[in-house]
């Protein structure tokens, strides 16, 4: 089990960039580092919804999801996963 901490969460550094590109490409740079292949990932909260918007847009990164406890609603665009 490998438990990431967020940018900006736990132990992580304080960058200004938050955005939802940055929380994915952190997540991408450690599994590429880790070289493991797809990976069953789990998140909660804010990283329930960094967790399948990683599964959409590395689907080879990614051979289950586990999402729980996000919000119903989300105010972003998704236009990457409706097509």
């Amino acid at each position: 089990m490998i438990a990431l901490d967020q940018r900006g969460h736990g132990y992580s550094d304080r960058p200004t960039d938050f955005s939802r590109e940055g929380y994915i490409e952190d997540a991408v740079a450690v599994l590429d580092r880790l070289g493991l292949g797809a990976v069953v990932v789990l998140g909660h909260s804010l990283g329930g919804v960094n967790a399948y918007q990683l599964a959409a847009r590395h689907p080879h990164l990614v051979s289950a999801l586990i999402s729980e406890d996000i919000g119903a609603e989300i105010n972003d665009d998704l236009s990457f996963c409706l097509s």
